[in-house]
């Protein structure tokens, strides 16, 4: 039974650390695009200042 149980942890564990690194990749993703999105915004309206 203990066994079972160690079996049934590690495996839980493993399918986690798998979704964490889904989770960060997918937020890596997310905010690379939003960080771009903010320079290009940036430089919009810094165009407009200096125009």
């Amino acid at each position: 039974m203990k066994s079972l149980l160690k079996n049934l942890l590690s495996n839980i564990k493993a399918g986690l650390r798998l979704l964490w690194e889904k989770i960060r990749a997918v937020f890596a993703k997310i905010g690379a695009k939003l960080k771009r999105a903010a320079q290009k915004l940036k430089a919009r309206l810094s165009g407009k200042k200096e125009g």
